[in-house]
C-alpha cells in the first residue's frame, strides 16, 4: 500500500470516528468542541507516523481552539483501527544554535532535524 491510499484510508477511519464515535473520549469532544472541516472533510493538521511503530497520529484542528483533537489509529489484526483519541496543546518550540566550527546541516545533522 502507498502512503497516499494509505492516508485516505486514515482519513476515511477518522471520518467514521467523527460521524460514529466508538470512544467515549471522542463523544466528549465533539459534545464541547468543533472540528474544522474544509470541502466536507476534516482539516487534518498532520499525520504522525513516526511516534509509535504501527500506529498513526492523525492531528485534527479544533475551532478557535490552542489545541488539536489527535486520533490514534494502530494496526489491530492486520487492519487499522482507531484505538485512541485525546487532547494535544499546540506547542511550539523554537531552538537557535550558533557555531563556528559547524556548518548548518552538521548542526541539524546532530540534532536529528529534517
Amino acid at each position: 500500500m502507498n502512503f497516499n491510499s494509505q492516508q485516505q484510508q486514515l482519513i476515511k477511519i477518522v471520518e467514521e470516528e467523527l460521524k460514529h464515535p466508538t470512544l467515549g473520549v471522542t463523544e466528549q469532544i465533539l459534545e464541547v468542541h468543533q472540528i474544522i472541516y474544509e470541502s466536507n472533510q476534516p482539516v487534518i493538521a498532520r499525520i504522525d507516523d513516526k511516534r509509535e511503530k504501527e500506529a498513526f497520529y492523525i492531528y485534527l484542528r479544533l475551532k478557535e481552539q490552542p489545541y488539536y483533537f489527535v486520533i490514534i489509529i494502530r494496526t489491530e489484526n492486520n487492519q487499522l483501527a482507531v484505538s485512541a483519541s485525546y487532547i494535544e496543546p499546540e506547542v511550539r518550540v523554537y531552538l537557535s544554535v550558533k557555531s563556528k566550527q559547524l556548518t548548518a546541516q552538521e548542526i541539524t545533522n546532530e540534532l536529528t532535524l529534517h
